[in-house]
């Protein structure tokens, strides 16, 4: 599969997912499009279908971050969500990995209260990430390596996007 969500402007266009598929007697068919679906994501993920290359992965996990984290934004409310997420990355071992740790750099964003709500937030964002790498290790057999190196590509990307570090480089902020 590949994702397929090209930039106008300073915007995304929605996601298209294409399918290849390679028939048992070696023919391949012409990729089928569709456009990108949580649920038509899940079931090529089950099938234990791959992305054409890691940086597609990373594409396709940084969406499914963001379907992963929306309803704890919802929950607990933008600013405390991006508190809390960015807090929880500059941490924890993805603040070492060169994709994300440029994002970083490029965020400011102040340290959330401590309490049980923030320890709450933390567990959901940790849950969703903890998820995402399971499903790159058992549903999709990468090594650890693999699914870390992805799984930093997405998260680098989601936070890209979340706090427009490329539109502001984009325009000179």
């Amino acid at each position: 599969m590949e994702v397929y969500r090209p930039r106008e402007g300073l915007a995304s266009r929605p996601a298209d997912i294409y399918v290849h598929v390679e028939r048992k007697d070696g023919v391949t068919e012409a990729p089928q499009k569709a456009a990108w679906e949580d649920v038509l994501n899940e079931g090529l993920i089950r099938l234990h279908v791959r992305a054409v290359s890691l940086e597609k992965e990373a594409e396709r996990f940084s969406l499914m971050l963001q379907s992963a984290f929306e309803p704890i934004d919802s929950r607990f409310g933008e600013g405390y969500f991006n508190s809390v997420l960015i807090t929880l990355v500059r941490s924890g071992p993805f603040a070492r990995k060169p994709d994300v740790a440029r994002v970083l750099r490029r965020i400011r964003e102040d340290e959330p209260h401590r309490s049980q709500q923030c320890l709450d937030c933390k567990e959901m964002i940790d849950n969703a990430l903890m998820a995402r790498g399971e499903e790159l290790v058992a549903e999709l057999g990468y090594s650890q390596p693999e699914a870390e190196t992805i799984l930093s590509g997405a998260l680098a990307q989601y936070l890209d996007e979340r706090f427009n570090v490329t539109n502001r480089e984009l325009l000179g902020w």
